[in-house]
């Protein structure tokens, strides 16, 4: 901590036993300003010495109590990745957020988050998304009680104004109903919708399906869930046909008060006894080791038709899993991953006949400390040769795009001798262009190249290289959010990812 009170971290993160620049796979420093106002985390993301990202975070304080921040994303050679800007009023009722996810300066998409405050206590948040160009794109309204129990929500999830999905939650005594209906995308035709009911303690949940918005119900799906005296617990799942007089499956699953087994029981129709059952049992070692075993009985009689085993071993290192086909002794299959002291990895399967008795195959796929170098060599005979590979290497430029080079070869040498094929993707940074150069044959030479697309979120085209294709036009007709991946849809339905 300096003494202006503002402090750093920084993080290495090292392979094997060493802490020497050649065992670090990975180092962040993190500094903070005394008033957590500024904030800048610098990534060498390979461990190679070099800046691969740094992101920066700064939040304004305003005279009227409103705030703004700045989250901005660089790339290794200091070039601007993207930018978000947050607005936030005094009261916290209302945000803005402006996206720049190509880094050329402009707001490729604007969110508003706005919550008012009825005289009843009940509140309404509405959330609103724009393109670049102010062209709406989605928004969802949704009116919550002042006890918070009750709740509509309506959804335009194409920004025509028209109301696609509609969510309301209500009360009906002490359980809960929840009511979800969607639309066509003019919001004329209702084409589907549910009813679940959900008991005020949680353990019961039925839900009626309407698959084609005709208004009868298709099916019904009824969930139980009863805690036993001694911790176990047992679910019970039973889908009906839609008038709930027909049972079409049901499936009962059993949980040990330690969560150590698990059974599971499957029942076609109106079976009063199940056609397969699933058993996990984990066991603690004394050595510290786990020992995870499944088998599955299929049949009239219930006999064992495949089978599990998975030993973890007391330093989780090494895992070997096996499985079996039937009740036979000798496995078909056997997968055994081993982190080595370096950091790397090697994980080697071996395949058999159903029996176990004859060796069909194997490979061998070792990552490397930092997860960069990946290779998967190929004995598909067990002979013993290995009879091909594949090599793939990700490269972190300074500019912030990556490099993704794999190699096929034949034979059991990984040299140019051997070289089958060769494909380079490289990624912009931003996640907008890609371009591809592939090398069919082996002979060091680019076959063919699939150019990259430049494009930015008001819908524009930075720049269109004509070769084997035309990059495709990005509208900003539709984004949808996953996790940390934006998803955008051309007009064609192709997607388009960034990170």
């Amino acid at each position: 901590m300096a003494g202006s009170g503002a402090r750093t971290e920084t993080v290495t993160k090292y392979a094997g036993s060493g802490t020497t620049s050649a065992h670090r796979v990975e180092k962040t420093v993190t500094t903070s300003s005394a008033d957590g106002s500024a904030k800048s985390i610098v990534s060498d993301a390979d461990g190679d010495g070099t800046t691969d990202v740094s992101i920066n975070s700064v939040i304004v304080r305003n005279a009227d109590g409103s705030t703004t921040t700045t989250i901005s994303r660089s790339n290794g050679d200091l070039s601007l990745r993207a930018e978000l800007v947050t607005d936030l009023s005094g009261d916290g009722h209302s945000k803005t957020t402006r996206s720049d996810v190509d880094g050329d300066g402009d707001n490729d998409m604007v969110v508003s988050d706005v919550k008012t405050f009825a005289a009843d206590g009940s509140t309404t948040q509405t959330i609103e998304t724009r393109s670049g160009n102010g062209t709406v794109l989605n928004t969802s309204t949704s009116t919550r009680s002042a006890d918070g129990k009750t709740r509509t929500t309506n959804i335009d999830v194409n920004g025509d104004g028209v109301h696609d999905r509609v969510q309301t939650v209500t009360l009906s005594g002490s359980n809960a109903i929840e009511t979800s209906s969607i639309y066509s995308p003019n919001g004329s035709t209702l084409l589907s919708k549910t009813i679940a009911t959900t008991t005020s303690d949680g353990l019961s949940k039925s839900v009626q399906i309407d698959a084609n918005g005709d208004g009868v119900n298709d099916a019904t799906q009824n969930i139980t869930k009863v805690v036993n005296p001694d911790g176990s617990s047992v679910v019970t799942e039973t889908l009906l046909n839609g008038a709930g007089s027909t049972t079409i499956q049901k499936v009962v699953t059993t949980t040990s008060a330690n969560g150590l087994s698990v059974t599971t029981q499957s029942f076609r129709g109106e079976e009063t006894a199940p056609h397969t059952v699933a058993q996990t049992t984990k066991v603690l070692n004394g050595d510290g080791s786990v020992t995870e075993t499944t088998i599955t009985l299929s049949g009239a009689n219930l006999t064992q038709s495949a089978g599990a085993i998975t030993l973890i071993s007391a330093d989780r290192l090494t895992v070997t899993t096996s499985t079996y086909v039937g009740a036979n002794p000798s496995p078909e299959t056997v997968t055994t991953t081993v982190s080595n002291a370096d950091g790397s990895k090697v994980q080697t399967s071996w395949g058999y006949s159903p029996d176990g008795a004859i060796l069909l195959g194997r490979s061998v796929k070792t990552i490397s400390a930092d997860g960069l170098v990946t290779t998967i060599r190929s004995d598909a005979d067990g002979d013993a040769d290995y009879d091909g590979s594949q090599e793939s290497a990700l490269a972190l430029n300074a500019d912030g795009s990556t490099t993704l080079s794999s190699t096929s070869y034949s034979g059991t040498a990984l040299s140019l001798a051997n070289r089958v094929a060769t494909t380079t993707v490289t990624t912009s940074g931003n996640g907008l262009s890609i371009t591809t150069l592939s090398d069919v044959n082996g002979d060091g030479s680019t076959d063919s190249r699939t150019p990259g697309c430049d494009h930015t979120g008001s819908g524009r085209v930075a720049h269109t290289h004509n070769y084997q294709q035309q990059c495709r036009r990005k509208s900003a007709i539709g984004q949808n959010h996953r996790g940390g991946q934006r998803r955008w849809i051309d007009q064609s339905g192709q997607h388009f990812l960034w990170r």
